[in-house]
Parts: structure tokens; sequence; C-alpha cells
């Protein structure tokens, strides 16, 4: 599951969204979507992305 191709979604409809989007992708390593909430690490990155000025 950690970091196996495919991914959920194919790399080409994330990089078209991506370009679209004002919102900024940042690929956190070692984590799913299930454990980027959980695990202290990821979770600490998604805390100071939603809480920086």
């Amino acid at each position: 599951m950690f970091g196996q191709e495919p991914g959920i979604l194919p790399q080409p409809l994330v990089e078209q969204w991506t370009a679209r989007s004002p919102v900024r992708a940042e690929l956190i390593p070692d984590c799913n979507h299930y454990t980027i909430l959980t695990d202290p690490k990821p979770a600490a990155r998604i805390s100071e992305v939603l809480t920086r000025p």
C-alpha cells in the first residue's frame, strides 16, 4: 500500500488538477489516506499547512 503504483488517482489526472487548482498539492511520503491524519509526522505537516498565515 505504501508507495506502490498505481496510486488512488492516476498521475496524469493529479497533474491536470494541480495545474488548474489554486491549492498547492504536496506529496507527503510514507503515509496513505488513513495515516496522513493519524500518524504524528504527516499530521504535523497537515497542521502546519492549515495553520500558517
